[in-house]
Protein backbone atom coordinates (compact mmCIF):
# COMPACT_ATOMS: atom_id res chain seq x y z
CA UNK A 1 0.00 0.00 0.00
CA UNK A 2 1.03 3.71 -0.68
CA UNK A 3 1.26 6.09 1.47
CA UNK A 4 2.18 9.93 1.84
CA UNK A 5 5.77 10.55 3.60
CA UNK A 6 4.45 12.28 6.17
CA UNK A 7 1.86 9.70 7.46
CA UNK A 8 4.78 7.63 7.94
CA UNK A 9 5.11 7.73 11.55
CA UNK A 10 1.23 7.72 12.26
CA UNK A 11 0.99 3.96 9.91
CA UNK A 12 4.15 2.54 12.60
CA UNK A 13 2.00 4.12 15.15
CA UNK A 14 -0.80 1.62 14.90
CA UNK A 15 0.88 -1.85 12.84
CA UNK A 16 4.21 -3.31 11.93
CA UNK A 17 4.21 -4.17 8.78
CA UNK A 18 6.66 -7.45 6.75
CA UNK A 19 7.54 -5.34 4.04
CA UNK A 20 8.77 -1.44 3.29
CA UNK A 21 9.68 0.10 0.39
CA UNK A 22 11.61 3.61 0.88
CA UNK A 23 12.26 5.90 -2.44
CA UNK A 24 14.24 8.96 -2.42
CA UNK A 25 16.94 11.01 -3.86
CA UNK A 26 18.08 12.27 -0.27
CA UNK A 27 19.70 9.50 2.24
CA UNK A 28 18.78 11.20 4.96
CA UNK A 29 14.83 10.47 4.24
CA UNK A 30 15.88 6.57 3.91
CA UNK A 31 17.92 6.66 6.41
CA UNK A 32 15.45 8.34 8.90
CA UNK A 33 12.55 6.27 7.58
CA UNK A 34 13.95 2.90 8.10
CA UNK A 35 15.20 3.85 11.38
CA UNK A 36 11.93 4.43 12.08
CA UNK A 37 10.62 0.71 10.92
CA UNK A 38 13.90 -0.58 13.00
CA UNK A 39 12.79 1.30 16.39
CA UNK A 40 9.06 0.18 15.74
CA UNK A 41 10.08 -3.65 15.19
CA UNK A 42 12.18 -3.80 18.32
CA UNK A 43 9.14 -2.54 19.93
CA UNK A 44 7.07 -5.54 18.38
CA UNK A 45 9.91 -8.08 19.58
CA UNK A 46 12.93 -7.68 17.19
CA UNK A 47 16.48 -6.98 17.68
CA UNK A 48 19.29 -4.90 16.30
CA UNK A 49 21.42 -7.59 16.99
CA UNK A 50 19.53 -9.87 14.65
CA UNK A 51 19.70 -7.63 11.55
CA UNK A 52 20.98 -7.83 8.51
CA UNK A 53 22.03 -5.73 5.77
CA UNK A 54 22.76 -6.31 2.14
CA UNK A 55 23.27 -3.65 -1.03
CA UNK A 56 23.52 -4.74 -4.95
CA UNK A 57 27.04 -3.92 -5.24
CA UNK A 58 27.56 -7.57 -4.43
CA UNK A 59 25.07 -9.17 -3.69
CA UNK A 60 24.90 -12.87 -3.39
CA UNK A 61 21.24 -14.14 -3.84
CA UNK A 62 21.54 -17.57 -1.98
CA UNK A 63 23.19 -15.55 1.10
CA UNK A 64 20.45 -13.09 0.96
CA UNK A 65 18.04 -16.11 0.32
CA UNK A 66 19.78 -17.42 3.85
CA UNK A 67 19.27 -14.19 5.61
CA UNK A 68 15.02 -14.13 4.53
CA UNK A 69 14.89 -17.78 5.66
CA UNK A 70 13.25 -18.21 9.29
CA UNK A 71 15.71 -18.43 11.40
CA UNK A 72 13.31 -21.24 13.36
CA UNK A 73 10.89 -21.79 16.15
CA UNK A 74 13.05 -20.46 19.24
CA UNK A 75 15.38 -17.81 17.11
CA UNK A 76 14.69 -14.30 17.30
CA UNK A 77 13.00 -12.68 14.77
CA UNK A 78 15.16 -10.96 11.49
CA UNK A 79 15.55 -7.37 10.31
CA UNK A 80 16.47 -7.32 6.72
CA UNK A 81 17.69 -3.83 4.97
CA UNK A 82 18.50 -4.24 1.44
CA UNK A 83 20.01 -0.83 -0.87
CA UNK A 84 18.88 -1.26 -4.56
CA UNK A 85 20.61 1.28 -6.47
CA UNK A 86 18.50 0.54 -8.93
CA UNK A 87 15.49 -1.43 -11.11
CA UNK A 88 18.08 -3.17 -13.34
CA UNK A 89 17.12 -6.53 -14.59
CA UNK A 90 19.76 -8.02 -11.95
CA UNK A 91 17.34 -6.52 -8.71
CA UNK A 92 14.25 -7.66 -9.99
CA UNK A 93 15.50 -11.23 -9.54
CA UNK A 94 15.97 -9.22 -5.54
CA UNK A 95 12.56 -8.48 -5.55
CA UNK A 96 11.14 -11.46 -6.46
CA UNK A 97 13.12 -13.31 -4.00
CA UNK A 98 12.41 -11.33 -0.85
CA UNK A 99 8.36 -11.78 -2.21
CA UNK A 100 8.55 -15.72 -1.93
CA UNK A 101 10.30 -14.90 1.47
CA UNK A 102 8.05 -12.96 3.76
CA UNK A 103 7.09 -14.51 6.79
CA UNK A 104 5.67 -13.60 10.39
CA UNK A 105 9.11 -13.55 11.66
CA UNK A 106 11.12 -11.19 9.31
CA UNK A 107 10.63 -7.41 8.50
CA UNK A 108 12.40 -6.24 4.98
CA UNK A 109 13.54 -2.90 4.42
CA UNK A 110 13.76 -2.09 0.64
CA UNK A 111 15.95 1.25 -0.33
CA UNK A 112 16.06 2.70 -3.92
CA UNK A 113 17.06 6.00 -5.52
CA UNK A 114 14.00 8.09 -7.06
CA UNK A 115 11.45 5.86 -8.90
CA UNK A 116 7.94 7.11 -10.13
CA UNK A 117 4.31 6.56 -9.68
CA UNK A 118 4.68 3.60 -13.00
CA UNK A 119 7.66 2.39 -11.66
CA UNK A 120 5.10 1.30 -8.33
CA UNK A 121 2.99 -0.51 -10.72
CA UNK A 122 5.52 -2.51 -12.39
CA UNK A 123 4.96 -6.58 -11.67
CA UNK A 124 7.74 -6.93 -8.95
CA UNK A 125 7.08 -3.55 -7.28
CA UNK A 126 3.74 -3.81 -6.71
CA UNK A 127 3.52 -7.16 -5.72
CA UNK A 128 5.29 -5.87 -2.85
CA UNK A 129 3.32 -3.09 -2.30
CA UNK A 130 0.28 -5.62 -2.03
CA UNK A 131 2.20 -7.12 0.91
CA UNK A 132 3.27 -4.00 2.33
CA UNK A 133 4.38 -0.26 2.39
CA UNK A 134 5.72 1.82 0.05
CA UNK A 135 6.51 5.49 0.01
CA UNK A 136 8.41 7.98 -2.32
CA UNK A 137 9.87 11.15 -0.84
CA UNK A 138 10.64 13.73 -2.74
CA UNK A 139 12.75 16.94 -2.47
CA UNK A 140 11.83 18.26 1.05
CA UNK A 141 9.36 21.25 0.87
CA UNK A 142 10.34 24.00 3.18
CA UNK A 143 7.30 22.74 5.56
CA UNK A 144 8.82 19.38 5.64
CA UNK A 145 12.30 20.86 6.90
CA UNK A 146 10.37 23.33 9.52
CA UNK A 147 8.73 19.28 10.84
CA UNK A 148 11.85 18.00 10.55
CA UNK A 149 13.50 20.70 12.97
CA UNK A 150 10.48 20.98 15.32
CA UNK A 151 10.64 16.95 15.61
CA UNK A 152 14.36 16.53 16.11
CA UNK A 153 14.11 19.51 18.86
CA UNK A 154 11.06 17.70 20.51
CA UNK A 155 13.26 14.47 20.84
CA UNK A 156 16.00 16.51 22.53
CA UNK A 157 13.43 18.55 24.53
CA UNK A 158 14.47 21.91 22.57
CA UNK A 159 12.03 24.65 21.86
CA UNK A 160 13.48 27.22 19.18
CA UNK A 161 11.57 30.33 17.84
CA UNK A 162 10.35 30.52 14.14
CA UNK A 163 13.69 33.51 13.80
CA UNK A 164 15.60 30.53 15.12
CA UNK A 165 14.76 27.58 12.77
CA UNK A 166 14.74 29.81 9.31
CA UNK A 167 18.31 30.33 11.33
CA UNK A 168 19.20 27.02 11.08
CA UNK A 169 17.23 25.94 7.73
CA UNK A 170 19.01 28.64 5.45
CA UNK A 171 22.66 27.99 7.47
CA UNK A 172 22.31 24.57 6.39
CA UNK A 173 20.45 25.04 3.33
CA UNK A 174 18.92 21.52 3.00
CA UNK A 175 22.02 19.56 4.45
CA UNK A 176 19.18 17.28 6.61
CA UNK A 177 21.65 15.58 8.30
CA UNK A 178 23.83 18.30 9.36
CA UNK A 179 20.94 20.33 10.92
CA UNK A 180 19.60 17.42 12.66
CA UNK A 181 23.26 17.07 14.32
CA UNK A 182 23.37 20.67 14.95
CA UNK A 183 20.28 20.25 17.37
CA UNK A 184 21.84 17.15 18.87
CA UNK A 185 25.06 19.37 19.48
CA UNK A 186 22.96 21.50 21.43
CA UNK A 187 21.82 18.87 23.37
CA UNK A 188 25.22 17.44 24.11
CA UNK A 189 26.45 20.66 24.74
CA UNK A 190 23.42 20.87 27.78
CA UNK A 191 21.05 22.71 26.13
CA UNK A 192 17.58 22.17 26.46
CA UNK A 193 14.13 24.28 26.97
CA UNK A 194 14.10 27.80 25.06
CA UNK A 195 17.36 28.60 23.13
CA UNK A 196 17.19 32.23 22.50
CA UNK A 197 18.58 33.44 18.63
CA UNK A 198 21.68 34.50 20.44
CA UNK A 199 22.78 31.10 21.51
CA UNK A 200 22.02 29.17 18.85
CA UNK A 201 23.83 31.92 16.39
CA UNK A 202 26.99 30.93 18.93
CA UNK A 203 26.51 27.49 18.55
CA UNK A 204 26.28 27.37 14.71
CA UNK A 205 29.48 30.02 14.67
CA UNK A 206 31.48 27.53 16.84
CA UNK A 207 29.80 24.43 14.63
CA UNK A 208 30.73 26.11 11.55
CA UNK A 209 34.77 25.76 11.57
CA UNK A 210 35.74 24.33 8.58
CA UNK A 211 38.37 21.93 8.29
CA UNK A 212 39.75 20.99 4.78
CA UNK A 213 37.55 17.81 5.36
CA UNK A 214 34.43 19.83 4.63
CA UNK A 215 35.54 20.80 0.94
CA UNK A 216 35.45 16.50 0.28
CA UNK A 217 31.94 16.71 2.45
CA UNK A 218 30.34 19.31 0.35
CA UNK A 219 31.75 18.21 -2.77
CA UNK A 220 30.71 14.64 -2.19
CA UNK A 221 26.96 15.77 -1.22
CA UNK A 222 24.73 16.12 -3.86
CA UNK A 223 22.23 17.93 -1.76
CA UNK A 224 24.77 21.16 -1.21
CA UNK A 225 24.36 24.15 -3.02
CA UNK A 226 27.12 25.48 -5.17
CA UNK A 227 26.84 28.82 -2.97
CA UNK A 228 27.83 25.95 0.31
CA UNK A 229 30.58 24.76 -1.65
CA UNK A 230 32.43 27.78 -2.38
CA UNK A 231 31.69 29.65 0.77
CA UNK A 232 33.30 26.35 2.53
CA UNK A 233 36.47 27.05 -0.05
CA UNK A 234 36.28 31.05 0.85
CA UNK A 235 36.27 30.76 4.02
CA UNK A 236 39.42 27.83 4.22
CA UNK A 237 41.34 30.07 1.98
CA UNK A 238 40.74 33.55 4.35
CA UNK A 239 41.72 31.22 7.03
CA UNK A 240 45.15 30.63 6.13
CA UNK A 241 44.44 26.72 4.75
CA UNK A 242 47.64 25.08 2.63
CA UNK A 243 46.34 25.62 -0.82
CA UNK A 244 48.14 22.83 -1.64
CA UNK A 245 46.62 20.62 0.79
CA UNK A 246 43.39 21.75 -0.47
CA UNK A 247 44.65 20.49 -3.78
CA UNK A 248 45.55 17.11 -2.75
CA UNK A 249 42.35 16.13 -0.80
CA UNK A 250 40.44 17.19 -3.73
CA UNK A 251 42.10 15.62 -6.49
CA UNK A 252 42.51 12.26 -4.10
CA UNK A 253 38.02 12.50 -3.94
CA UNK A 254 38.59 13.43 -7.73
CA UNK A 255 40.71 10.58 -8.67
CA UNK A 256 38.19 8.16 -6.57
CA UNK A 257 35.15 9.55 -8.45
CA UNK A 258 36.68 8.76 -11.70
CA UNK A 259 37.40 5.48 -11.09
CA UNK A 260 34.16 4.67 -9.38
CA UNK A 261 32.41 5.65 -12.65
CA UNK A 262 34.81 3.87 -14.76
CA UNK A 263 33.89 0.47 -12.90
CA UNK A 264 30.24 1.03 -12.91
CA UNK A 265 30.70 1.99 -16.70
CA UNK A 266 32.23 -1.18 -17.28
CA UNK A 267 30.23 -3.19 -15.10
CA UNK A 268 32.82 -4.19 -13.03
CA UNK A 269 32.91 -4.78 -8.74
CA UNK A 270 32.77 -1.86 -6.77
CA UNK A 271 32.79 -3.76 -3.54
CA UNK A 272 36.16 -5.37 -4.52
CA UNK A 273 36.91 -1.21 -5.10
CA UNK A 274 35.77 -0.18 -1.64
CA UNK A 275 37.58 -2.94 0.32
CA UNK A 276 40.71 -2.42 -0.86
CA UNK A 277 40.26 1.73 -0.93
CA UNK A 278 42.50 3.44 2.37
CA UNK A 279 39.69 6.03 3.11
CA UNK A 280 36.27 4.33 2.22
CA UNK A 281 37.50 0.58 3.48
CA UNK A 282 36.62 2.23 6.48
CA UNK A 283 34.04 4.96 6.25
CA UNK A 284 31.40 2.66 4.76
CA UNK A 285 29.07 5.21 5.63
CA UNK A 286 30.53 7.85 2.54
CA UNK A 287 30.21 5.04 -0.27
CA UNK A 288 26.91 5.95 -1.56
CA UNK A 289 28.00 9.57 -1.81
CA UNK A 290 31.03 8.64 -3.80
CA UNK A 291 28.75 6.90 -5.78
CA UNK A 292 26.27 9.49 -6.48
CA UNK A 293 28.86 12.01 -7.11
CA UNK A 294 30.31 9.45 -10.07
CA UNK A 295 26.72 8.78 -11.34
CA UNK A 296 25.68 12.71 -11.64
CA UNK A 297 28.97 13.43 -13.51
CA UNK A 298 29.81 12.55 -17.11
CA UNK A 299 33.04 10.74 -17.47
CA UNK A 300 33.94 13.97 -19.55
CA UNK A 301 33.16 16.21 -17.10
CA UNK A 302 35.44 13.98 -14.88
CA UNK A 303 38.59 14.32 -17.27
CA UNK A 304 38.30 17.85 -17.26
CA UNK A 305 38.41 18.56 -13.71
CA UNK A 306 41.24 16.23 -13.23
CA UNK A 307 43.23 18.14 -16.21
CA UNK A 308 41.81 21.52 -13.97
CA UNK A 309 42.95 19.74 -10.46
CA UNK A 310 46.30 19.12 -12.35
CA UNK A 311 46.99 22.52 -13.65
CA UNK A 312 46.03 23.70 -10.16
CA UNK A 313 49.07 21.74 -8.73
CA UNK A 314 51.58 22.66 -11.05
CA UNK A 315 50.78 26.37 -9.84
CA UNK A 316 50.21 25.77 -6.08
CA UNK A 317 53.48 24.24 -6.55
CA UNK A 318 55.22 26.59 -8.31
CA UNK A 319 53.82 29.27 -5.24
CA UNK A 320 51.19 30.56 -7.47
CA UNK A 321 48.55 29.54 -5.26
CA UNK A 322 46.27 33.01 -6.12
CA UNK A 323 46.17 31.36 -9.83
CA UNK A 324 45.74 27.44 -8.30
CA UNK A 325 43.09 28.94 -6.04
CA UNK A 326 40.83 29.72 -8.98
CA UNK A 327 41.26 25.94 -10.70
CA UNK A 328 39.45 24.79 -7.36
CA UNK A 329 36.98 27.31 -7.65
CA UNK A 330 36.18 26.00 -11.26
CA UNK A 331 35.63 22.74 -10.35
CA UNK A 332 33.85 23.22 -7.33
CA UNK A 333 31.34 25.26 -9.42
CA UNK A 334 31.31 22.63 -11.99
CA UNK A 335 30.51 20.49 -9.77
CA UNK A 336 27.23 21.89 -9.37
CA UNK A 337 26.55 22.33 -13.05
CA UNK A 338 28.20 19.78 -14.37
CA UNK A 339 29.48 21.98 -17.67
CA UNK A 340 32.90 22.57 -18.06
CA UNK A 341 33.32 26.62 -17.17
CA UNK A 342 37.01 27.13 -18.60
CA UNK A 343 37.28 27.12 -22.49
CA UNK A 344 41.16 28.03 -22.32
CA UNK A 345 43.53 25.42 -23.71
CA UNK A 346 45.05 23.64 -20.87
Amino acid sequence: MKIYSNRLKEHLAKQLDKVYIFASDEPFWLMNAAEMVVEKACQCGFSRSNKERFTDDDLNLDNLSEALTSPGLFADNIIVEINLSSLKPKNQTVLQTVAKSLHDDLVVIITLPQISQADLRTKNIAALDKLGISVIFYQATDQEIYNLIADTCSKYQIVLNNNAQALLKQTYEGNLFALCQSIEKLNLCGFTGNISLDVLKDHIENDNHFSIFTIIDTFINNQISIQKRLRVLNTLRDEGENVTDMVNKLGNALSTIYEIRCIIDNGGNLESFFESHPLLRSFKQKRDQYINTANSLSLATLKYMLKLICKADILARSFNEDMAFLYLREIVAMRSSNTPLITKRL
